[in-house]
């Protein structure tokens, strides 16, 4: 007696199909399919090796469970027909059709059959009639895809929600499962984030704050709601936080009451290969849900990330973040890091010619050159040169780059003063509890409290005189200018924060060349502001 396999699919665009065709879904259904074909091959006197179901599948789908284990029992031998009850069921990908029943099946002894088609392999001159319903299943395809297309196009036009899942934070309202309505257990997780993030936190250490919390992430909380949620990009199923699923977060803009959809999309109805929309073509529609987090808050926080993604390893911009050129090419170099866990290296690289420098050995670099300048201009001898602009003298510079570091020292220790108030009053109105505070308090006092010291310090050193940071109309200054002392400039020169604001004031762009590995050599050529 011959074996055969009975293979049998519904999917929702089989729904459709039978809508606009007039007639009932149910006779689509899996239960029909399974009856009839099991009818008929007891009909033939054929022995059913294994009924093979899939259920949710496009026939365009090459990934579907039990299709794909079909044709490995196929392959093996395991039975020498295939029935389904019509050819779309077994597939509607012409590739597909040409690859399994008209090569891989004839090869392998096995006979295809589809019986409302009257499809079979073993019948001679029916290959053209088999072909001729491939044609037709993959215009179906293609026809439904573009309708498709359009129908979610225009619900994210509408400003509907169209994912399977909401974003955390949210969940779909029971009237219209298209709007989306807060959350408030994961909501109140999410304000804490962004609250977090605005009063200076990295996105490292929030995760470990929310993990010190206990505090679960989307994917576990997903799961603990009872829904089948999958995050494809998880390295593993512990629950914790990392920064990846927290910047995700910071960067979303749904938490703002806008909708935005639309950022990727497949390359084509036949592959799962997916492709980045470029921005401007995303569709954004305001206010289409309550919103989480303020416009300003998330403005801020922002603009806090777009800062800390150029930081260095002690969490604030390297001295010459965005200034940094390659020769070649004229791209701005990136800071990378290499190395292990104990022991990294930070540089900078061209993408494109990957050109590269060690940072702290740039850093030094121009460290010392904007010494060097200093040290020219600001000196006490009576062939002094002039200043890099007529009437300005390097001493001027130095005054009023450390005018500006006073300004924002005073900023910063308001900034601390702010934020430790408006934690204060989180606490008094619940958003936070003390325990959550205890960590971001301790580090804004620290902050205010270092901010303070270089206040101290700085004004100490302009105060001074003689010896000090200046010397009045000595015999020595030109134009009975008053001029930077030796011990003034050390103290600028050793001096972190007023390296870092002559940067800023001085250069304009660093070029790097590519190491000369022969000389051991690498050219650094600064072009100055002046």
């Amino acid at each position: 007696m011959m074996k055969c396999a009975i293979y049998c699919r519904l999917s929702k665009e089989d729904a459709v199909q039978a809508e606009s065709a007039g007639f009932a879904f149910e006779s689509e259904s899996i239960r029909n399919q399974r009856d009839l074909l099991l009818s008929y091959a007891d009909e033939m006197g054929w022995e059913v090796y294994k009924v093979y179901v899939d259920e949710d599948y496009s026939g365009a789908d090459r990934n579907r469970p039990a299709f794909l284990q079909l044709l490995a029992d196929a392959e093996a031998g395991r039975f020498s027909i295939v029935l389904c009850k019509t050819q779309s069921r077994f597939t509607r990908d012409m590739e597909l059709v040409e690859r399994y029943i008209h090569d891989l099946f004839p090869r392998w002894g096995i006979r295809f059959v589809a019986l409302l088609d009257h499809a079979d392999t073993e019948v001679r001159g029916n290959k053209k009639a088999r072909q001729i319903n491939g044609l037709v299943n993959e215009w179906y395809l293609e026809d439904l895809s573009e309708n498709i297309k359009a129908v979610l196009d225009n619900k994210r036009r509408k400003g509907e929600f169209i994912g399977s899942f909401p974003p955390y934070g949210y969940k779909k309202s029971s009237a219209n499962r298209n709007r989306l309505v807060i959350d408030p257990e994961a909501a109140e997780v999410v304000r804490l984030i962004f609250s977090l993030a605005s009063r200076g936190y990295g996105k490292r250490r929030i995760a470990d704050t929310l993990n010190s919390m206990r505090i679960p992430n989307p994917t576990k909380y997903k799961s603990q709601q009872g829904l089948a949620y999958v995050n494809s990009m998880a390295r593993d199923e512990t629950g914790l936080w990392n920064r990846t699923t927290v910047g995700r977060i910071l960067s979303n803009e749904v938490y703002t009451g806008v909708m935005v959809q639309g950022k990727r999309r497949k390359l084509s109805y036949k592959h799962s290969h997916v492709i980045e929309v470029p921005s401007d073509n995303w569709i954004r529609v305001e206010g289409t849900h309550e919103a989480i987090i303020s416009k300003e808050e998330f403005e801020l926080v922002r603009q806090q990330l777009c800062q800390r993604r150029r930081e260095g390893k002690k969490g604030t911009p390297h001295m010459l973040a965005g200034k940094v050129i390659c020769s070649h090419c004229g791209s701005i170099m990136r800071k990378i890091t290499n190395g292990c866990k104990n022991r990294q290296y930070e540089y900078l690289r061209c993408d494109r010619c990957k050109t590269s420098v060690k940072l702290d050995l740039l850093e030094e670099e121009v460290r010392s050159r904007i010494s060097n300048y200093i040290s020219q201009f600001c000196s006490h001898s009576k062939d002094r040169q002039p200043g890099p602009e007529p009437g300005i003298s390097g001493t001027d510079i130095v005054e009023s780059l450390s005018h500006h570091m006073l300004s924002r020292c005073r900023k910063g220790i308001r900034q601390c003063v702010k934020a430790l108030e408006a934690i204060y009053i989180d606490i008094s109105t619940g958003r936070l509890t003390r325990e959550q505070s205890r960590d971001i308090i301790s580090s804004l006092i620290s902050r205010k409290e270092e901010l303070e010291k270089q206040q101290r310090d700085i004004l100490e050193q302009m105060k001074k005189s003689g010896a000090g940071l200046y010397a009045e109309n000595g015999s020595d200054n030109m134009n009975g200018k008053k001029s930077v002392s030796n011990s003034g400039l050390h103290f600028w020169n050793s001096n972190n924060d007023f390296m870092r604001e002559a940067s800023a004031a001085l250069v304009d762009t660093v070029f790097v060349e590519r190491k000369d590995i022969t000389a051991g050599m690498q050219k650094v050529l600064i072009r100055w502001t002046f």
